[in-house]
């Protein structure tokens, strides 16, 4: 199975600025330990890696911390336009450069067994279900005030229920290609329609309707079960459970996610470069001689800021 990744660098300006975006977490450096990490594991089970990025991310994850993908491409420059919070967007276009078989991975996550066989010969893959996430209510709230575009699967979902479900897409990618090519298309067409006619303040959460919440929309309409890699709703619905950096490679635990808030906890931080220096210890002094080596206390202080 071919795995891939995606790192847009959000309008970055220059590799010095790049090497201070800490995106959401809570220091540069464990933002970059992270993608080592993640692509470090991937590579032990899987001989095709592909990173999609653009210049700068290039520059950055291969030239200067060489990490090993198999294969890049340089496709994304031309997406810094849009703001951060259209970071899916980069990773639709990845979506929609795949003419085989994969699965997308985000770089906040870490495996440590391979997918299992029946995962990866699904037609869709995804990592769970969202069952009224509140957020989905608040961007359609701010979707439908803009009277603009709206796909027309999002329309007849909702003119026949208001619960709201969506796939997390943590992991994203499946067999049936032609099916995700054209939910890609969609996705951002949709994207681009709403950029144009939307505020500012109406664009947090958008990334949750155009991917997750449209892809439930479109696979329903047309009759494409999604394969999810936990089925578990009730268990994730708050992330707790694929967080415990502290029991990866237990049997409890072969992979973790490190959603949203989670990248700013410091006890997860330290645990992510604990891991790294342990097991790729050329990786971990990389990303530290690049970056500047922080001190615990440098550490403790990033919590407040």
């Amino acid at each position: 199975m071919k795995i891939v990744q995606t790192f847009w660098t959000c309008n970055v300006v220059d590799l010095a600025d790049l090497k201070t975006f800490r995106s959401a977490w809570l220091t540069t450096n464990h933002h970059y330990m992270s993608w080592a990490l993640s692509c470090l594991r991937l590579r032990e089970y899987y001989d095709e890696v592909e990173l999609v990025t653009d210049s700068l991310g290039k520059e950055l994850l291969i030239d200067e911390l060489k990490l090993p993908y198999t294969s890049v491409k340089v496709v994304l420059d031309d997406i810094n336009g849009y703001p951060w919070q259209f970071w899916a967007i980069a990773k639709l276009i990845s979506y929609s450069l795949q003419d085989k078989p994969f699965i997308h991975i985000d770089g906040d996550i870490f495996i440590s067994k391979p997918f299992t066989e029946s995962l990866e010969k699904a037609a869709i893959i995804s990592q769970n279900l969202e069952v009224n996430f509140d957020c989905y209510h608040s961007a359609m709230k701010a979707i439908i005030k803009t009277q603009n575009y709206l796909p027309t699967e999002i329309k007849d979902y909702l003119s026949q229920t208001n619960h709201i479900l969506a796939s997390n897409m943590g992991i994203f990618g499946g067999n049936n290609i032609d099916f995700i090519k054209q939910f890609s298309k969609e996705a951002l067409h949709f994207a681009q329609e709403y950029f144009t006619y939307a505020s500012d303040k109406d664009f947090q959460f958008f990334n949750c309707v155009f991917e997750q919440f449209l892809l439930i929309c479109m696979a329903q309409k047309a009759k494409i079960d999604i394969d999810y890699f936990t089925k578990d709703t009730e268990q994730f619905s708050d992330y707790k459970p694929i967080s415990q950096f502290n029991k990866m490679g237990s049997n409890d635990l072969n992979y973790v996610h490190l959603v949203g808030s989670f990248k700013r906890q410091l006890s997860k931080c330290n645990t992510l470069s604990s891991v790294l220096k342990k097991e790729y210890p050329e990786y971990h002094r990389r990303v530290n001689q690049i970056l500047g080596e922080k001190t615990k206390l440098q550490y403790f202080m990033a919590q407040f800021r």
